[in-house]
């Protein structure tokens, strides 16, 4: 499941970030998305260590570092 948030789709190119975080599943990952990790601080709940992780995004989508 992907939860979009109301900012997320106020986003000019909204559907092409959406996609991009599809992929991934399908075993490929966009240049625009970065690392992609658990959220793993001492006090983090076990549930969302479990279930939400953190990525790092590169806005504009099309000009990412090489």
């Amino acid at each position: 499941m992907l939860k979009v948030s109301r900012e997320i789709k106020e986003f000019q190119e909204y559907e092409k970030l959406i996609e991009g975080f599809r992929q991934p599943l399908r075993g490929q990952t966009p240049d625009f998305l970065g690392r992609d990790v658990a959220y793993n601080h001492p006090n983090t709940p076990p549930t969302v260590k479990q279930f939400l992780r953190h990525i790092h995004l590169c806005v504009p989508l099309d000009e990412h570092p090489p």
